[in-house]
């Protein structure tokens, strides 16, 4: 039994492959991180700092007789990629795409939101996607979106959004100015600051709703 401390790129999938586990929720659930739960409820969702409780993982054992040849088959943890593509705030719909992790590349289509969704190993921090009809190719870095709670939370998803204001949990020059931008953009009130408001409509269009 450990106390994990999150760094930059982990996230509940990694850290259950990483120590044996074919499901993040053998960790999330248990007793000793429901504070975690409490702060964290999208369990997707974490950030550097948090500390997380890793329980023991039970041994199986099989027994099999000798002198025969025996298979067996392990289920390998997967992690999901949700992302949402937009072109200046209209959804880059029924666009064909590809998304290479490794040496394992995904061939699929965009659904009328802009929506890519796949399944990627556990232990992937990057992938690669790509439209090639439309030559455009997007570096992703995965595990690293900060709860939006935090000033890096909505940093990362007003990067993602394309009001770039760089990263960390300083609000300086640069982070007011994307701040008013997407205010404006958005028809709220200018304040270059941010508020409850201004995080519920970033929960609507990048989380799409989803607690974090």
């Amino acid at each position: 039994m450990a106390t994990h401390t999150v760094r930059p790129g982990d996230c509940l999938s990694k850290l259950a492959a990483d120590h044996g586990f074919s499901d993040y929720r053998v960790i999330y659930n248990h007793p000793n991180n429901a504070e975690l739960k409490k702060k964290r409820p999208n369990p997707h969702v974490i950030k550097p700092g948090d500390q997380i409780f890793i329980p023991e993982r039970d041994t199986n054992v099989a027994e099999c007789p000798t002198g025969k040849v025996h298979s067996f088959q392990v289920k390998l943890p997967r992690a999901k990629i949700h992302v949402y593509i937009r072109d200046a705030g209209v959804p880059y719909g029924n666009k064909k795409y590809k998304l290479s992790v490794g040496r394992r590349v995904v061939s699929g289509k965009t659904d009328k939101e802009g929506l890519v969704e796949a399944s990627v190993p556990a232990k992937a921090t990057e992938a690669t996607l790509t439209f090639e009809d439309d030559k455009l190719v997007f570096h992703l870095r995965l595990g690293n979106l900060d709860p939006l709670k935090e000033v890096s939370g909505v940093k990362g998803r007003l990067n993602n959004l394309g009001f770039f204001c760089g990263s960390g949990d300083d609000v300086d020059a640069e982070t007011e100015e994307a701040i008013r931008r997407f205010q404006e953009h958005h028809g709220m009130d200018v304040s270059g600051e941010i508020d409850d408001f201004m995080r519920e409509k970033l929960r609507e269009l990048h989380d799409h709703g989803e607690e974090s």
